[in-house]
């Protein structure tokens, strides 16, 4: 009898692993990332960097932190809202990137500087 229990907990132990693996992989599409992008006098990398960020399907939420007045920059889409952060950025500097969590849209957030590049790789 006791060669049983141990088949009945070996069958409890397989169907648990599939149940979890598959709630993870569910849990993962379902996943959506708001960016926060600190804007300092480069605003030709953001030309680069929006449109690649626009095309992840996952990210639905962009915010461009500027932080230099004569370099601001403003989109105009639905995804991306742009707040002026210059009276703070002498206080803060790379902390707005912190400062602005409250503003997200979603729990997954990822900060990133105007000169980076994120691949799809990345936000996986």
């Amino acid at each position: 009898m006791k060669i049983y229990n141990y088949i009945i907990i070996i069958i409890l132990i397989i169907y648990l692993f599939r149940f979890l693996k598959s709630g993870i992989e569910n849990y993962e599409d379902n996943i959506n990332i708001s960016v926060i992008i600190l804007n300092y006098k480069r605003p030709h990398n953001l030309k680069k960097s929006i449109p690649k960020l626009l095309k992840i399907k996952k990210i639905n939420d962009i915010i461009i932190s500027n932080g230099d007045k004569d370099n601001q920059v403003n989109f105009k889409h639905k995804k991306i809202r742009c707040i002026n952060d210059w009276d703070n950025n002498s206080s803060y500097y790379t902390m707005l990137k912190f400062k602005n969590y409250n503003l997200c849209k979603n729990q997954a957030i990822l900060s990133i500087d105007d000169d980076i590049l994120p691949s799809q790789e990345l936000i996986n």
